[in-house]
């Protein structure tokens, strides 16, 4: 058993704190406009240039085990916002540890009380920022994508007609190009709101990527290895990988796990969407546009009386955690998928069932959307990492403010719905709810300040003129020192961004406060 280390109280926060700070001291520096790159090194020496804040707090292992477990704490937050949001992972270090350097100096005050008018205020606080929020046009479309790819317009430029020409519903993917140059291109694909099964399906970089893939499509349970052992013989006999769409028993997963990390073969699992006929539906629609035979009891299949011909085929199959991206071979089966899509939208036309208007919205944004490609050029491998970072933080970006809408970017969102919460609660000095709204004004003020003292700019310039202004979604262009509404001069942030570096900065915080006693694996 391993020897354990055990800290208490004042010397464990001030171990953790440590942590958290050397963490987000790195991490900010990338913030805004005006932020720096930082270049990492990986396990086997080689240079990593990125602003991409996760990224940054991803490759931060400290010796001292304390304030490694001080950084790992506040990682969970850009983690966090980046599985939920896919941006504001910086935002998200830089409003948490504002809210514990606060905090940590608070010794009057009951913890728990702290805590809870915390998370009370923080609610409040997104309330007012979505009060503020605008839905995205095609005109801002272009401008959220440049500020999320570091302001390089060209780059936002091809993100946003990206999205334009696959729609709202539609996918966009990474590719690295061939040359130095950066373009989309479109291709047939469709999305399964569903990740890999397993863990062990996926590679170092949390993905489980299949080109030309052989497709299985099932609404039954595979219960042992014999029922999908066929297919995966003719998978390994013609050196082309399978993708399973269906439930797989424990056992049957262990043994497909077994021979995924021996190398034996090359195979994905992704569970099937949605319930009852809505199942079938989305199933029997993937069936079609890969040109599989979906194996259920209601077409009359069983696994031992078929054979590879009701095997699908795809171009690729890109898995993460969340969901999985399948591009389709050109025109193999657009067809029979355009035939599929007129029946669902006639279905929509007739209002025929207006309860399920959602699922037959959704059927046919997969059946008729398509997939953009977005081919990142570069003319090293240095550039092509950092630049490829920037696109992925800008695609997600993107998608969220599609979903939530945006607000004003530059910190002046989480500033001004600071000025409103403040405004609106009054307290008393000294109470829990006085102390955690002030923890709360540090954090929600964090982002601002250092966007400006990553640009050298003076603070004070700008609190002397926002006083004489008072205008919500005022503000200041860091790039080009001007000052006006955030909105006009295109410089915005996804809500849904916004919104989760608020939550998942607290809940940090919350958990460094309440922390009282830390246990650590002793060091030789």
């Amino acid at each position: 058993m391993i020897e354990k280390d055990i800290h208490f109280s004042g010397d464990a926060k001030s171990k953790l704190k440590e942590g958290v700070d050397k963490l987000a001291d790195a991490v900010k520096e990338t913030l805004g406009a005006a932020g720096k790159t930082v270049i990492l090194e990986d396990d086997f020496g080689r240079p990593h240039v990125t602003k991409d804040g996760v990224t940054v707090a991803k490759s931060i292992n400290l010796s001292d085990p304390v304030e490694h477990l001080g950084a790992s704490i506040l990682k969970q937050a850009s983690i966090k916002t980046a599985d939920e949001a896919g941006d504001g992972t910086t935002t998200s270090i830089v409003v948490a540890q504002g809210i514990i350097d606060f905090a940590y100096h608070i010794n009057d005050v009951n913890v728990t009380s702290f805590k809870n008018e915390l998370e009370f205020l923080a609610e409040k606080a997104i309330e007012e920022l979505k009060k503020k929020s605008k839905e995205v046009t095609s005109d801002n479309l272009s401008d959220i994508a440049t500020i999320s790819a570091n302001n390089d317009k060209e780059l936002g430029d091809i993100i946003a007609n990206a999205y334009r020409e696959v729609g709202v519903d539609g996918i966009v993917n990474i590719e690295e190009s061939m040359t130095s140059e950066t373009y989309t291109k479109v291709v047939e694909g469709t999305r399964i709101k569903k990740g890999y099964y397993s863990p062990w399906m996926k590679d170092d970089k949390g993905l489980c990527v299949l080109k030309e893939p052989y497709i299985l499509i099932s609404d039954k349970e595979v219960k042992k290895f014999e029922d999908i052992e066929k297919f995966l013989m003719h998978s390994k006999q013609t050196g082309r990988p399978l993708l399973i769409i269906a439930d797989v028993s424990d056992g049957a997963m262990h043994l497909l796990n077994l021979n995924k990390q021996r190398k034996v073969i090359d195979v994905n699992v992704v569970a099937p969407e949605g319930v009852g006929l809505n199942r079938i539906e989305l199933l029997d629609d993937l069936a079609v546009m890969t040109g599989a035979i979906l194996i259920s009891d209601d077409t009359g299949n069983d696994f031992s009386g078929t054979d590879v011909s009701v095997l699908g085929e795809a171009e690729k199959s890109l898995s993460t955690d969340k969901e999985t991206v399948i591009t389709l071979k050109s025109g193999r089966t657009a067809d029979a998928v355009k035939d599929r899509a007129e029946i669902v939208r006639s279905i929509l036309a007739k209002k025929q069932d207006k309860v399920n208007d959602w699922h037959y919205k959704d059927r046919l944004s997969r059946l008729s959307g398509g997939v953009a490609a977005i081919y990142v050029g570069a003319s090293t491998e240095v550039e092509m990492k950092e630049k490829k970072d920037r696109v992925e933080d800008a695609i997600h970006a993107t998608r969220a403010a599609l979903e939530e809408g945006v607000v004003a970017g530059g910190g002046i969102a989480l500033f001004n719905a600071y000025q409103r919460l403040d405004s609106k609660y009054k307290t008393k000095e000294g109470s829990a709810r006085h102390y955690a709204k002030k923890a709360l004004m540090h954090g929600m003020t964090a982002p601002l300040l250092t966007i400006m003292k990553n640009a050298d700019y003076d603070s004070s310039l700008f609190f002397e003129k926002m006083d004489k202004v008072r205008r919500q979604s005022y503000g200041l262009d860091i790039k080009k020192l001007r000052y006006g509404n955030m909105f006009d001069m295109g410089i915005i942030d996804p809500l849904k961004v916004s919104r989760n570096t608020i939550q998942n900065a607290v809940s940090v915080a919350s958990t460094f406060l309440t922390t009282n006693c830390v246990i650590s694996n002793k060091r030789a």
